[in-house]
């Protein structure tokens, strides 16, 4: 990420755009933590659309490669909601650090369907997942942007040599069609797509490395600052100052940090553990990447989503002048029963119920027994499922 980055800033469009950006997520940045401390205070889900572009793949491939990608999305979204299914590992873990609470974004990564750029791809079809296929994004320029496609979240996944399993830049530009740059076998999970080469590797099969890249994307810094030593850090005061990365699988609270007393937080998405060691983000980083994103929100194109369920049409979650009282809206095609469950972020439920929809669904759900903090309501009729964050001051 130093060394692109070092690259980017050689191009005086890129930098000045940079440098501009830079300052308003500072001014966001500022707000955010005058208010809350370094907790994000971001009330509604920002849906983010992307593209996803395999230049050296097969198009006898398309449905593997679409699948994969979706899967990377899937990975993506639950990781930064705290959703994983190893984010309850935190509970075990925390202990370790208590100045330290697991972030949870209020943001949605979704592949855009509709209103796809024209003339780039033949195969990419209107209706069908923005999946490039043999379409050679940027046109080989060195920085790996592509203006064709701005306002995308853009992720290009290609052979970038044995030695490098991604980069972004810190602070990516969606107007400037900026993109996360992945190797063949880092990207997604599983077996992959082996016709095109694209084929996850042991101990980064997971698509924790997307995850990393993206939050240098949304201008997180690795927990160790530019190029480590005590002397640095990221800038975030949960994440818990140290010199260098952490490689492996290390142990909760094995490897001391800067400070005396203060351990590393190896399992941050931030370092450099194994996919199957690394589960969390801080409230701090989220405070920082909701920021960043906040600077940019302008930048994404709109109308390229279509409606993803009938079940979510006009869904919305806001909440009542009382503390813990919230209501929840949707419309639905159909009068059928769905079920709202809310979790805490340590995957506690704290609140079940079961409800007719009778197509307009507008219901309070009462959680005021519940203390101030973040936590994680569902939403499900049985076939679809959404997840939505939910702030209790």
């Amino acid at each position: 990420m130093v060394e692109y980055m070092n690259q980017q800033m050689q191009d005086p469009v890129f930098a000045r755009e940079y440098q501009e950006t830079q300052t308003r997520f500072r001014a966001a940045l500022a707000q955010k933590l005058s208010a809350n401390g370094t907790n994000s205070n971001r009330r509604t889900t920002l849906v983010i659309p992307v593209a996803v572009h395999f230049p050296e793949a097969l198009e006898s491939d398309r449905a593997c490669l679409e699948a994969l990608a979706q899967n990377q999305i899937d990975i993506l979204n639950a990781d930064f909601t705290a959703t994983n299914s190893d984010a309850n590992l935190w509970s075990a873990a925390s202990t370790f650090y208590p100045s330290t609470n697991h972030g949870v974004a209020n943001i949605e990564f979704r592949i855009a369907t509709q209103n796809h750029p024209t003339n780039l791809d033949a195969e990419l079809l209107e209706g069908s997942p923005a999946v490039t296929i043999g379409y050679n994004f940027g046109n080989g320029n060195e920085y790996e942007y592509d203006d064709n496609w701005s306002g995308y979240m853009n992720f290009v996944v290609k052979d970038i040599g044995p030695d490098t399993l991604g980069s972004s830049p810190l602070g990516g530009s969606i107007s400037f069609g900026d993109t996360v740059l992945m190797n063949l076998d880092t990207f997604g999970s599983g077996a992959g797509c082996s016709d095109s080469g694209v084929i996850p590797r042991e101990f980064f099969n997971l698509g924790r490395t997307v995850t990393h890249e993206l939050g240098h994307f949304f201008n997180l810094d690795h927990p160790w600052g530019g190029d480590g030593g005590c002397d640095m850090d990221d800038g975030i005061t949960d994440t818990p100052n140290i010199s260098n990365s952490s490689q492996g699988c290390p142990s909760n609270g094995s490897v001391d940090g800067c400070v005396s007393d203060e351990k590393a937080l190896t399992m941050n998405y931030m370092d450099y553990a194994n996919d199957a060691c690394m589960f969390m983000f801080t409230e701090g980083q989220i405070t920082v990447a909701e920021a960043y994103l906040d600077t940019i929100e302008a930048d994404f194109k709109t109308n390229v989503l279509s409606v993803q369920s009938e079940l979510f049409e006009a869904f919305s979650v806001f909440p009542n002048p009382n503390k813990g009282s919230f209501n929840v809206k949707f419309q639905s095609a159909s009068s059928e029963d769905v079920m709202i469950t809310v979790f805490d972020i340590r995957g506690r439920k704290i609140y079940s119920n079961t409800f007719k929809t009778n197509r307009n669904f507008n219901q309070t759900i009462n959680l005021d027994s519940a203390q101030s903090g973040v936590y994680l309501m569902t939403v499900s009729n049985g076939r679809d499922q959404l997840t939505k964050r939910v702030i209790i001051n």
